[in-house]
């Protein structure tokens, strides 16, 4: 597959036996559109692509067939608001997600539509499906598409929730207190589980993970203090090494707001303090793991006055 700029200034897309020989035509774009962005499905049978207005950048998503461009269509909304180069294509190859702004100007929506065209369904959340095939194509298998935080079960309540390619949604945090809400979260890089903080009760932060599918949720985060002045420690952020084997938290359970890196296997088990011995008024801010997942490289430094090191 390959971009083309035609005598008339447009980008458009083309396909081409891997071995040589004569190229096929897969867009017909207009003036002033160039082609952006592009996939292939899993099954090799489809190519997914945008065309964007060479000024304001927004575009439409078109597919067509990947070896003839026979079935060229838009499977987008007309509205030329798609997300620059944001979409993707569910595993059995009969579905593409993408972002626009159909029903606002100023707010972005996800939506799926069959990867052929037709009725196009918006999603009950900005975020798109995170899509993992384990490497292979055209499976069959029940997959979860996507992950995201919703207050569809109790309003003004930040609950987690999966999704199927089937679209079966599923909760999958636990109950939370009166006041309690799930902040963020990660998947991790195999896509079979979810770390996530949440505020169970006591207005405190804690990490958990749950396979992505729903099922057991275990606390991996250590056991939150309350200080002598009511305050209580919590974590601050958090990331998933590269393996997928480990997570690196900030937390305070020693001193209020005196945040220190902590390690612990994605299955639980006894976190380790990881980052040195602070002095007063220090803590830790961002921190990352090597590729390898062997080392974290973090920075900490005085609070007070913004002096950090690596």
């Amino acid at each position: 597959v390959k971009n083309r700029d035609r005598d008339d200034s447009s980008v458009d897309l083309y396909s081409v036996p891997i071995t040589g020989g004569a190229s096929v035509q897969i867009s017909n774009t207009p003036d002033n559109m160039d082609v952006s962005k592009f996939k292939f499905s899993p099954d090799d049978q489809y190519l997914v692509y945008q065309s964007h207005n060479t000024v304001s950048l927004d575009g439409l998503v078109y597919s067509a067939q990947s070896a003839t461009g026979q079935g060229n269509r838009r499977i987008s909304y007309p509205d030329e608001d798609v997300d620059h180069g944001e979409f993707a294509i569910s595993c059995d190859s009969r579905t593409v997600y993408y972002r626009n702004r159909h029903t606002n100007p100023e707010l972005q929506k996800a939506y799926s539509v069959p990867i052929t065209g037709g009725t196009i369904t918006q999603l009950p959340s900005y975020e798109l499906p995170v899509i993992d095939c384990g490497g292979g194509g055209g499976g069959d298998e029940e997959e979860v598409a996507r992950i995201f935080i919703d207050d569809r079960g109790t309003p003004n309540k930040n609950e987690l929730y999966s999704e199927s390619t089937s679209g079966i949604v599923t909760k999958i945090s636990q109950a939370l207190g009166p006041d309690g809400d799930v902040f963020t979260f990660e998947r991790t890089p195999d896509g079979e589980h979810v770390v996530y903080s949440a505020d169970v009760q006591n207005d405190r932060a804690e990490l958990f993970v749950v396979p992505s599918a729903g099922g057991t949720i275990t606390k991996i985060s250590t056991a939150p203090t309350v200080f002598d002045d009511g305050t209580s420690s919590d974590v601050i952020r958090f990331v998933i090494s590269p393996n997928g084997q480990r997570v690196a938290y900030a937390a305070d359970p020693n001193e209020w707001t005196k945040y220190e890196l902590y390690s612990v296997a994605l299955t639980g088990g006894t976190a380790a303090r990881i980052s040195h011995q602070l002095p007063f008024d220090y803590g830790v801010d961002d921190f990352k793991f090597s590729p390898s997942s062997q080392r974290v490289i973090y920075c900490a430094g005085r609070t007070s006055i913004g002096l950090w090191e690596l």
